[in-house]
């Protein structure tokens, strides 16, 4: 059985743009914004409309990569994906849900550990991982204001 990895903020835009901002131009953006993410490689979108791209993340001193595969691309209000490639696997969910002050952004991982190692450590890491999340997600939030209409390539990598 799987254990929920949960982290959410508030953006200060509208709902529509903050979609735009993180979800478009293949992530490039969210790259941009984030400390954790460190490339989007090899962004698809696929004949039913969802995306299909390996994540690239910081991980401690180390990088993590994993596969999102998408099973729901619902503009602006939500995605879901399978997690592939990754020894916690499992399904995330991405809510964008307007409020009065922007749009509150809510990531939800029911984590899925690939094998019994990983299903020990899981309660050992995941507080570690949904700090870094929530700490992930607030600056992304911090920075997105200020950040220029033109989409960035400094660390978008492949695609």
């Amino acid at each position: 059985m799987g254990r929920r990895i949960e982290a959410s903020a508030v953006v200060p835009m509208g709902q529509e743009e903050t979609w735009d901002l993180l979800e478009g131009d293949q992530m490039r953006r969210a790259v941009e914004l984030s400390d954790a993410i460190v490339a989007i490689e090899d962004y698809h979108m696929r004949p039913d409309g969802t995306p299909r791209y390996i994540h690239v993340g910081k991980m401690g001193p180390g990088k993590i990569r994993f596969t999102a595969d998408y099973s729901v691309f619902e503009r602006p209000q939500r995605i879901e994906a399978t997690i592939l490639d990754s020894p916690f696997g499992g399904a995330y969910r991405v809510d964008y849900e307007e409020i009065p002050d922007g749009t509150r952004v809510t990531h939800r991982w029911d984590v899925e550990p690939q094998n019994a190692f990983f299903g020990l450590l899981l309660p050992a890491v995941r507080p570690l991982i949904e700090r870094s999340l929530r700490r992930d997600l607030e600056t992304i939030a911090r920075r997105a204001p200020g950040l220029s209409t033109a989409p960035s390539q400094e660390k978008a990598g492949p695609t």
